[in-house]
């Protein structure tokens, strides 16, 4: 029976099986998440479908990122637009299919690389004049498999063992960090997958004891090129990579070895630059929005994202579990007493007793051998045969995360995405450091095992999924509400204008749309007035606060661009008695009856009807 055993477990087709059955596991569990759990959008999601196929107009209120920041005047505002424009904003439209020029040029005037966009672009083009979330979902997916493939592969060469391979994939894929990336429609799950796949090429090439040749170094030129085209945050563990072999090799003096693949990374990032000139400007501009805030903070905040996604196990719950296996070990020795008194003429049951009697006796042994000389130099021994691919993923999420604290507020929420580059790369380098930990023991992969199966028994179900969405809505569907009606939104100052572009899913079937905000809606009469039809007319009006006093009380202020732009306050009270005074006033008002709250990324909108 155990030669059968070790007969299947031998079997090189086995991992792949076991492999493929756990990714259809966890893209089930994600595809539950998405189907029954999450319920909204984060801009940034509406930006990939609008960036992709909007035909040469990267947002709908500006012409470029720039407008945000300098003082060019914003367009489709203050103004009634058809809700055409919120619709072609994510939609692909006839005649305007496999359009690549228009995402080159949408992307140049945004922040970000093209090849994601393009990627959907393509994926839309298939469906002109349709939106649906599962054209980027589908991206998502697709990237999501390719992950867990070269994960495992590197695993596998890390730790030299399929099966701690498999636990690393089974760690990763049932992770928070994992459903997260993969249900947020933007570039970071394909981001993720360029740079596992890099780092499994780069932990080939150093197990191959070989020169580079020219098959190895042709796909790190692609991955490099392709990462670089998807997104800046690449080049940080891509660097940390190519120093780490260029000095290898300068140090073992091969020379021409070093030329040859710094030429291969340099080119790939060359490859990148000219298929987009526009990265340039792109990596500047980055530098000079830098925040350079509380640095510390920052730092420390970014490495807790690394574990609360993927190893979120606080000490109340490991107490708890432990707690639980010491009564289940007292437990089973109790019952075991009466067993072995049974049995203890046999020689089997004989000997566990004998070596039971001498356990103390042969660790105190061990302890009086112990010399520390010997065991640093095991130490030692260790750390020049381990795999230095462990190094090089310590030193990229350390490089990573300090640039990231450098330039963002890591306070703001949802800002773990700037992390989702190195979450996968991170699970197997977490494993690693703990097989290199348990080295010196006899039954190291077996032990590894068992915690990472503890790990995912413990942190299941998976901790806290932030991108789901899940906010306050009393209605069913904001769709159907405003299919075929006209919808005013107020919101709270001309910097969060640019909330219009959060709008095309939940008004896809709207007819116009007018968005202002408080200091200017109450100068806009003459544009609200101009309505024709007898459609239902909706009013939405920012619940979210302006600012807070000290006393911690809401209030609202605008500034006021007729009067040397002073700063205007507003209470919530006057605010409320102004401003709805102001819309029952409107000669299109001809009722008003709250209808419901409904929430659109992060901000809460009381909606009225003003018009039946």
């Amino acid at each position: 029976m155990k030669q059968k055993l070790q007969k299947i477990s031998d079997q090189k087709w086995l991992p792949a099986v076991i492999l493929v059955f756990v990714i259809i596991v966890q893209l089930g569990l994600i595809t539950d998440a998405i189907v029954n759990r999450k319920q909204g959008y984060h801009s940034d999601e509406i930006f990939s479908y609008g960036l992709a196929n909007n035909y040469y107009s990267p947002f709908i209120d500006a012409d470029s990122i720039q407008d945000y920041s300098d003082e060019h005047p914003l367009k489709n505002v203050n103004g009634w637009i058809s809700a055409d424009v919120l619709r072609e904003y994510i939609t692909v439209q006839p005649g305007e299919q496999f359009c690549y020029d228009s995402v080159w040029y949408n992307l140049s005037r945004d922040r970000h690389q093209p090849l994601y966009p393009a990627v959907l672009h393509t994926v839309c083009s298939f469906f002109p004049d349709t939106f649906s979330p599962w054209f980027g979902y589908s991206i998502n997916y697709l990237c999501f498999i390719v992950t867990q493939i070269f994960l495992y592969k590197l695993a596998r060469n890390m730790l030299k063992s399929r099966y701690l391979a498999l636990l690393v994939c089974t760690l990763w894929g049932f992770s928070a960090g994992a459903v997260n990336l993969t249900i947020f429609i933007r570039m970071y799950c394909m981001l993720a997958m360029w740079t596992v796949i890099l780092f499994s090429l780069h932990a080939k090439l150093y197990s191959t004891k070989e020169k580079p040749l020219l098959r190895q170094l042709v796909p790190i030129t692609l991955v490099t090129a392709c990462g670089t085209l998807t997104q800046i945050l690449f080049l940080f563990p891509a660097f940390v990579i190519a120093a780490w072999f260029c000095i290898r090799y300068l140090i073992t003096k091969r020379f021409r070895v070093m030329l040859a693949y710094g030429g291969s990374m340099l080119g790939g990032v060359a490859l990148a630059v000219c298929c987009f000139p526009a990265a340039v400007a792109h990596v500047i501009d980055e530098r000079n929005n830098a925040v350079h805030t509380n640095f510390p903070k920052q730092f420390r905040l970014a490495f807790k994202y690394f574990f609360d996604e993927i190893f979120p196990v606080d000490s109340i719950e490991i107490i708890l579990y432990c707690k639980i296996l010491l009564t289940l070990a007292v437990t089973a020795a109790v019952l075991a007493v009466p067993i072995l008194f049974l049995l203890r003429d046999k020689p089997q049951v004989q000997g566990f007793l004998s070596a039971l009697r001498d356990l103390p006796k042969n660790a105190l042994g061990r302890i009086r051998s112990f010399r520390f000389k010997k065991a640093l130099h095991t130490a030692a021994h260790g750390i020049r045969h381990a795999n230095p691919i462990t190094a090089v993923i310590v030193l990229s999420v350390t490089l990573t995360a300090a640039v990231t604290a450098y330039t963002i507020r890591y306070s703001i929420g949802y800002v773990d995405r700037y992390l989702f580059i190195l979450f996968p790369v991170f699970a197997a380098g977490v494993v690693s450091v703990i097989c290199f930990v348990l080295s010196g023991c006899r039954y190291k992969k077996t032990l590894t095992a068992l915690l990472l199966i503890f790990t995912i028994f413990i942190r299941m179900p998976m901790g806290n999924l932030s991108y789901l969405f899940v906010e306050e809505k009393t209605l069913d569907s904001l769709s159907e509400l405003t299919d075929g009606a006209d919808c005013i939104f107020v919101v709270n100052a001309k910097s969060d204008a640019w909330l219009i572009n959060t709008y095309p899913v939940e008004l896809y079937h709207a007819d116009q749309v007018f968005v202002t905000w408080i200091a200017a809606g109450m100068r806009e009469e003459a544009a609200l007035e101009k309505l024709s039809g007898d459609c239902p007319v909706y009013l939405f009006v920012d619940d979210v606060p302006t600012s807070y006093d000290d006393n911690g009380d809401p209030f609202y202020y605008y500034v006021d661009e007729e009067h040397d732009n002073a700063i205007v306050r507003i209470d919530d009270d006057k605010l409320d008695e102004e401003l709805y005074s102001y819309y029952r006033g409107l000669s299109i008002s001809d009722t008003f009856r709250s209808v419901g709250r409904y929430t659109i990324f992060s901000h809460t909108y009381n909606i009225y009807q003003i018009r039946s």
